[in-house]
C-alpha cells in the first residue's frame, strides 16, 4: 500500500515527541517550595494596592480568584495556584507534560523569564483553541493577560525582585525514539510477519531502502550528533563483524537520521538486526540502540527477513 512518505513522517515524529495529555489541567511532579518559612504579611500578599503586574498582584488579582478553582489548580494539579509561594514555585522554569495546545507550536517551561513567547503559560492564556485557560470559564481579559506578559517579560520576578536562575540540564545521552525503513515512498514495516510488532518487516533482495530513525537529546541539537552509524547483523546480539552504513541528517522537524541500505547485500532467508549509534559530544561512550539489554522482542522489532 503506497501511502505519502512525508505525512507519515510527519505524523510519526508528532507521536514520538508530543507526549501530550488530554485533559483539562496539567499534572507533573511535585515541585519544591522555596518560600515554605516566609512570612507573607501586609504587602506581599494580601494588600490591596498591589503592582498588578508584580507577582503578588498577579497572584492576588487572577491566579487565585480565577484559577484555583476546585478540582484544578487548588493543588490537585500543578501549577498550584492555592498560595503566592506555591504559584511561583511551579511556574518559573517549570518544566510542562503538555507541551501543545495545537500540535504546531510546542513548550518545555511554563514560564521562561524575558521570554512570553515560549512560555507555555502565555500560550495556554492566548490560544484560539478551546484547550485555554481558565478551563472552560471566561477567558482572562486583555489586561490581565498583558499584566502577565509585562512580569514575565520583566524577568518574571518573584516578590522580592528576584529573577530566577536557569535550571541545569541533565546533559543524558541521546535517545532513539523511533524507527521506520522506506522503499521510495512506500512504508515497509507495515508487511511484518504475522502482522506482529515484535516480529522482522520483510523485503526482496534486489531493492535500495532508507532506514529512518528519530533521534532526541536534551542538550545538543539532533543535527549536531556524531558518530552517527547504522549497523546491520545476521545475530541478534553480536554486532562485531556487522555491516556499517553512514546515515545522514534530515531536516523533518531537525530530528531525522537517514541511512540507504542496498538488500543484495544480503542473503535470502536470513533475518538481519538494526541497531543505531550516536554520540551528543559530551559522552566517552557511543549510544547503542537496541543494546544487549534491550528486550528481545524490541531487537527483533528493529529487524527485517530478506525474501526471493
Amino acid at each position: 500500500m503506497m501511502r505519502n512518505k512525508n505525512i507519515i513522517l510527519w505524523s510519526l515524529m508528532f507521536v514520538a515527541t508530543a507526549l501530550v495529555v488530554f485533559s483539562a489541567c496539567e499534572s507533573d511532579s511535585d515541585a519544591d517550595n522555596p518560600y515554605d518559612d516566609v512570612n507573607y504579611g501586609n504587602g506581599n500578599g494580601n494588600g490591596q494596592n498591589l503592582d498588578s503586574t508584580s507577582f503578588a498582584g498577579i497572584h492576588q488579582q487572577i491566579l487565585l480568584p480565577k484559577c484555583a478553582n476546585p478540582g484544578c489548580h487548588d493543588g490537585t494539579f500543578e501549577p498550584d495556584y492555592r498560595t503566592v509561594q506555591s504559584s511561583y514555585s511551579t511556574l518559573a522554569y517549570q518544566t510542562v507534560s503538555k507541551t501543545t495546545v495545537d500540535s504546531v507550536n510546542y513548550f518545555e517551561y511554563r514560564v521562561i523569564p524575558f521570554d512570553a513567547t515560549n512560555s507555555f503559560l502565555m500560550e495556554r492564556l492566548t490560544t484560539t483553541t478551546s484547550d485555554y485557560m481558565p478551563s472552560n470559564a471566561v477567558r482572562l481579559s486583555q489586561q490581565e493577560i498583558n499584566n502577565i506578559e509585562t512580569w514575565i517579560g520583566n524577568g518574571a520576578q518573584d516578590i522580592y525582585g528576584n529573577i530566577p536562575a536557569i535550571p541545569p540540564l541533565p546533559n543524558e545521552q541521546p535517545v532513539v525514539t523511533f524507527f521506520v525503513p522506506f522503499y521510495g515512498s512506500l512504508q515497509m514495516d507495515t508487511s511484518r510477519i504475522d502482522g506482529l510488532y515484535q516480529n522482522p518487516f520483510t523485503v526482496t533482495d534486489t531493492i535500495t531502502m532508507d532506514l529512518y530513525f528519530a533521534l532526541a537529546d536534551d542538550s545538543t541539537q539532533i543535527h549536531d550528533l556524531i558518530n552517527n552509524q547504522v549497523k546491520i547483523s545476521d545475530d541478534i546480539d553480536d554486532f562485531s563483524n556487522a555491516m556499517v552504513f553512514t546515515p545522514i541528517s534530515l531536516y523533518y522537524g531537525g530530528i531525522l537520521w537517514t541511512a540507504s541500505v542496498n538488500t543484495s547485500s544480503f542473503t535470502a532467508g536470513k533475518q538481519y538486526y538494526i541497531r543505531y549509534y550516536t554520540n551528543d559530544g559530551d559522552h566517552v561512550d557511543d549510544v547503542e540502540y537496541p543494546n544487549d539489554d534491550t528486550p528481545t522482542f524490541i531487537k527483533s522489532h528493529y529487524s527485517f527477513l530478506v525474501v526471493n
